[in-house]
């Protein structure tokens, strides 16, 4: 028989490498051989580097580089570490599937053998696409099982969330992790799914053969909906917005609960497995390091070196050694961010402050119960510039207390959620999770062709209540929603009227916000030039500021321009520019062509002069400041769907430049 081609797969900078992996296809089965290290031999259970391994209980990382091993380096790296072209004392677990990929058979066995080829995360895709690499077969074949693995462990009800566009992948417990590139999430891919199914079947050998193990058991809480469902649920969220990668963590810790080690089988709820343990990292964890010693007594024939009691005390002490030093490394980080934040708060420079700095500067803000003058002026700077992280609007809209929020700061936070209406609904529903919110009613009811949602929640003994009218029903949910957060921290909600929708975030950003080309289509329509836009930057490079001049000459008229704001971008700037002088030239008689008479009283008597039904109009507020309104009108006349769409600073305006033009239409078509 042919011996296995091993290769290992790791990042570049791994020293203690456990596992390594071979393929071969065989008709309709798939051959796979896993070879994991086996230290077992050069590490004695209760000597002193066994001791020291229990006390450590895993090797300790910072990004992919081991700062604390669990076993010295003379015996992980040197002489146990499944390094190429070197023979190595490994547990090998031979594994047969079928084409469903179903188990036909599984055999450990303790072998010496020799990696043939180390590879790398990136050198993986680079392999796949060489014509001339001996490598490439292996490769493809590698990677294709594994993402069959990973898309039937999802159709079996694991909380596998994998998003090849958004290069998101989460791991056996449901942690999503975002990847830089394609390349990159391939190599993960492959070694995080062959070892899950090494694992799920070593702990079915161990179960079925009677030997105490120390298993891997992640529960759920009692609200948390099926796995599967669960998945289903997050990537909607996703991809509606609700949840960013960044806080998909938050939103599944308040449903599932940490995984730890046990003595006993709970079962595996991120996996959707009843057995489940690790036994693939023998260098890096002790709870493998534990499964191999039993595997390879019982192959032995020798008597076992643990019992079920060892284990439950073994993996009580594990757990307890693995959180007390997560907390601890959380609690140094958040003390490291919040002595920076602390720092730059008193300097009162706080443009260039990194997010996370910023997330800890509003911390400290809550647990005093007061926000600074630096931290109030910056976090309005980045509202009003669409700057600000989600993790900050969070923790402002969540636990800031309401008397600490002043009242230009809720005036700027007022403005930014009607521009982001689909953060709000995230932020309310992070609230429900973490309870801050709870009693969620909602209901739907369609209004003169669109839908009028009315949504309530409880907070702090009060019931909120917010109303929101929109064609579409998902954008009447979100207006709904900026009033009840609006109610919550008590800021101004004179712009969330039930008859100005806000914009829809699945609309394309340039009908909304395209100020620009609306000014340049004004134009066009009028017989004018082209206007002219000039932008001038003034501050350092690394936070500049612009500002838009936008001029305009109308025929037999005087020139007519404006200028923005300081603005972030160029863009903005010109967008700014733009919507003002829209504005001006809305309320100029060149501009709009209205009649002395109002066009809207003129439309509606023209409606039911010819038996019409009453032309419609839906309004969008397109910005805060300078304000803007977009309305669309309709009228059905002789059958045909009269329409027009203008954008101006007031609705009444916007209204009658709409009407108008439509009057306009309806002369010619007459």
């Amino acid at each position: 028989m042919t011996s296995p081609f091993f290769v290992t797969i790791d990042s570049q900078k791994t020293l203690d490498i456990d596992d390594a992996i071979s393929i071969t296809q065989s008709g309709d089965l798939y051959i796979i051989s896993v070879a994991i290290a086996d230290p077992s031999a050069k590490v004695g259970v209760g000597s002193h580097d066994d001791k020291l391994a229990f006390e450590r209980a895993a090797s300790i990382y910072a990004r992919d580089r081991a700062v604390q091993t669990m076993l010295p380096r003379h015996i992980g790296a040197d002489q146990s570490s499944l390094v190429a072209g070197q023979p190595r004392q490994a547990m090998v677990f031979t594994i047969t599937l079928n084409s469903s990929l179903e188990v036909v058979g599984f055999e450990p066995s303790c072998q010496v053998i020799t990696v043939n080829t180390r590879l790398t995360y990136e050198a993986i895709p680079e392999i796949a696409r060489s014509t001339q690499s001996p490598l490439r077969e292996m490769v493809e074949l590698l990677s294709r099982v594994s993402t069959l693995l990973l898309q039937r462990r999802r159709s079996k009800g694991a909380l596998a969330l994998y998003d090849i566009r958004k290069l998101m992948l989460s791991d056996e417990e449901g942690n999503l992790r975002q990847y830089e590139s394609l390349d990159q999430m391939v190599g993960h891919i492959i070694v995080q799914e062959f070892m899950i199914l090494t694992n799920s079947q070593i702990a079915l050998f161990m179960a079925e053969n009677g030997l105490p193990a120390v298993y891997r058991n992640h529960a759920s809480r009692v609200s948390a909906p099926h796995a599967l469902d669960l998945a289903n649920t997050v990537e909607q969220w996703l991809k509606e917005g609700l949840v960013t990668e960044a806080s998909v963590g938050a939103q599944l810790g308040a449903l599932i609960e940490r995984a730890v080690y046990d003595g006993v089988a709970r079962g595996h709820y991120g996996l959707g497995l009843t057995l489940y343990l690790h036994g693939t990292s023998p260098l890096r964890r002790y709870a493998d390091l534990v499964n191999i010693r039993q595997i390879r007594a019982h192959l032995d024939n020798c008597p076992l070196p643990y019992s079920q009691a060892d284990l439950l005390t073994i993996s009580a002490s594990i757990n307890k050694t693995l959180r007390e030093r997560s907390e601890s490394t959380v609690d140094y980080h958040k003390e490291v961010l919040a002595r920076k934040a602390q720092r730059l708060v008193a300097s009162g420079n706080l443009v260039n402050m990194e997010d996370n700095v910023l997330s800890a500067a509003v911390k400290l803000a809550k647990d005093a119960g007061h926000l600074p003058e630096a931290v109030v002026a910056e976090l309005i700077r980045r509202l009003n510039n669409n700057t600000i992280a989600d993790a900050i609007v969070d923790r402002l809209a969540i636990q800031i207390p309401r008397e600490a929020i002043t009242e230009d700061l809720g005036v700027a936070f007022s403005n930014w959620m009607c521009q982001h209406p689909h953060n709000v609904v995230r932020i309310i529903m992070n609230g429900i999770q973490t309870q801050v919110f709870e009693g969620l009613d909602e209901t739907v009811h369609g209004v003169n062709g669109g839908f009028k949602c009315v949504v309530a929640v409880s907070a702090s003994g009060r019931r909120l209540q917010g109303v929101g009218v929109h064609r579409e029903k998902r954008v009447a949910k979100q207006k709904a929603m900026v009033e009840i957060l609006c109610r919550h921290l008590s800021l101004p909600i004179n712009s969330l009227s039930p008859e100005a929708p806000t914009q829809s975030s699945s609309s394309p950003a340039p009908r909304a916000t395209d100020y620009k080309g609306a000014l340049i289509e004004l134009c066009r329509k009028r017989g004018w030039a082209a206007p002219h836009l000039h932008v001038a930057m003034s501050g350092p490079s690394n936070a500049a500021s612009f500002t838009a001049t936008a001029t305009v000459h109308p025929k037999g008229g005087d020139v007519e321009s404006a200028t923005s704001p300081e603005c972030a971008t160029k863009k903005a700037a010109e967008a700014a520019a733009s919507a003002i002088l829209l504005e001006r030239l809305a309320k100029s008689r060149e501009a709009t062509s209205v009649s002395s008479s109002n066009p809207v009283v003129q439309l509606n008597e023209m409606a039911q002069k010819n038996r019409l039904a009453e032309p419609s109009y839906i309004f969008t507020q397109l910005s805060i400041a300078p304000p803007q309104f977009e309305c669309v009108a309709q009228i059905v006349v002789d059958g045909n769907v009269l329409s027009a769409k203008t954008v101006a600073g007031g609705k009444k305006v916007a209204k009658e430049l709409a009407a108008a033009e439509i009057l306009g239409q309806v002369k010619i078509a007459s």
